[in-house]
């Protein structure tokens, strides 16, 4: 996770093991940890407020609605969860 400036410079960065063999609350939990931590440091610096979030996931994915529709190399508690909303909503 990362914050990236419109200009492009990364100012901040973390990272940690997501189990993904765990499932959806073994990678979204975590996961949103590190965005928050990399969002409140970069704050805490001086930065200006984040206005979006970038996700990279495994599709096929419905773009419009955020949602992974069924991911092959995933759990099946992953199909169809609304990957967007979800972290959307936290953040």
């Amino acid at each position: 996770a990362g914050v990236v400036t419109p200009a492009g410079l990364l100012t901040v960065r973390h990272a940690g093991a997501i189990p993904v063999a765990q499932g959806v609350p073994a990678v979204v939990d975590p996961g949103l940890g590190l965005l928050r931590r990399s969002r409140d440091e970069h704050l805490a610096a001086g930065g200006a407020e984040p206005i979006a979030v970038g996700i990279a996931a495994p599709g096929p994915l419905d773009p419009a609605a955020g949602r992974l529709i069924d991911p092959p190399n995933l759990r099946d508690d992953w199909w169809g969860f609304p990957l967007a909303p979800t972290l959307g909503e936290a953040l």
